[in-house]
């Protein structure tokens, strides 16, 4: 059986079910009121479609030494949908709470930006460290570009490649060491820091143009 069929597809999901199907029998779980109980549910296949999506690219790699998407269109769906329908489900869940936060708006998106960063930022800039130092190590240390260079490409790896992805790393780059799975950040830092997030909610109407303005030259900088 090769494991990009459907019938690996089809035992991977089946297996999720009957193993959700008895740990349900057996252990008494109780979910907060403040949650979505369907879309936790509906969170766990779609992590399970990643998990494929990623298991195939890899095991392909390993027998052919070439990183590509998976033939079977199923399984290329199971990665790149998924991660659409994780972005829809974000969208939803901080939309509710911003509406359920009532006049707390501000307080609301501080709480959110002090999560975000505590909650990637650390993390993040370990994986990135160690990446580049093992990058460097299989390559003896021997730099492809100047110092001043290299210390450029690792700044925009630690600004989350908002800019573009550049490549450190010779034999094994650190974009193919994170299997690329960190594409979706710079639109989260994007998202996160765009300044109408924050000012809309205390800065009267009237003077909003001076702010839409610094808005659309932000995200021009971006996009260029």
């Amino acid at each position: 059986m090769s494991i990009d069929s459907y019938l690996f597809i089809l035992i991977c999901y089946s297996s999720i079910f009957i193993s959700g199907f008895f740990i349900s029998r057996i252990v008494n779980f109780k979910t907060a009121t403040n949650r979505f109980e369907s879309i936790d549910g509906f969170r766990g296949l779609l992590a399970t479609g990643v998990f494929i999506h990623h298991s195939i690219i890899w095991k392909n790699y390993l027998s052919s030494n070439t990183w590509e998407l998976p033939k079977n269109h199923l399984a290329v769906h199971l990665g790149e949908s998924s991660v659409a329908f994780f972005f829809m489900i974000t969208s939803f869940l901080f939309t509710n709470k911003l509406l359920k936060s009532g006049n707390q708006n501000l307080t609301f998106w501080r709480n959110l930006l002090y999560s975000r960063i505590f909650r990637l930022f650390p993390l993040y800039f370990f994986v990135v460290t160690i990446c580049i130092f093992f990058a460097l190590a299989i390559d003896h240390f021997i730099f492809n570009s100047t110092l001043y260079v290299f210390l450029a490409q690792c700044l925009k790896w630690y600004m989350f490649n908002i800019k573009g992805k550049v490549i450190i790393g010779q034999t094994y780059n650190i974009d193919f060491m994170l299997a690329g799975v960190v594409w979706s950040l710079p639109y989260g830092m994007v998202i996160l820091f765009y300044p109408s997030n924050y000012w809309s909610f205390y800065v009267e109407e009237q003077k909003c143009y001076l702010y839409n303005c610094i808005d659309a030259i932000y995200f021009s900088i971006y996009k260029s």
